[in-house]
């Protein structure tokens, strides 16, 4: 049996449909942001990084999670 390893985000996301509880999505957008801003925070300890950098890089870090399916 193979076991694939994928993102909790993207696994979960790509089980949503439009009649998903609010409170589901709701939960899954907090956690995204939650998962995001840990990504920021980390990249904003390198200082040689400009805080528009910081952001375009921690997009760049989550978009995977919420694209790849």
């Amino acid at each position: 049996m193979q076991v694939l390893k994928r993102c909790l985000i993207t696994n979960t996301a790509g089980e949503l449909r439009e009649d998903t509880d609010a409170q589901i999505k709701q939960t899954l957008k907090q956690f995204t942001e939650d998962v995001r801003a840990i990504f920021a925070n980390i990249l904003n300890k390198d200082l040689s990084k400009s805080q528009e950098m910081v952001q375009k890089q921690a997009d760049y870090l989550i978009i995977p999670c919420l694209t790849s399916q």
